[in-house]
């Protein structure tokens, strides 16, 4: 589901174990093929519980930003300044 995902430009987090599949590429929270994707990696191997709490942390920060955008605040989301593919506009 990830790569349909991506491939169709829908903002996706993706988790990746500690020892991943070289194409996601090393030292990076995106993803160099698909713009809308937000990688979590684990920091060592089987720590999945370090994932999880990066996933609610980034979970609490979208939902606040959204509530702050929904009561008239200004705010600056990620998704608002990256490029859209061309895929997209069409």
């Amino acid at each position: 589901m990830a790569h349909l995902a991506g491939s169709l430009d829908v903002p996706v987090w993706t988790l990746l174990p500690f020892a991943n599949d070289w194409r996601w590429l090393r030292g990076r929270d995106d993803s160099a093929w698909y713009p809308s994707m937000r990688l979590v990696r684990q920091p060592a191997p089987r720590d999945w519980d370090a994932v999880l709490e990066r996933v609610a942390a980034m979970l609490a920060d979208d939902a606040s930003r959204l509530a702050a955008t929904r009561s008239g605040a200004r705010t600056d989301f990620r998704e608002a300044e990256r490029p859209r593919s061309a895929a997209r506009r069409c």
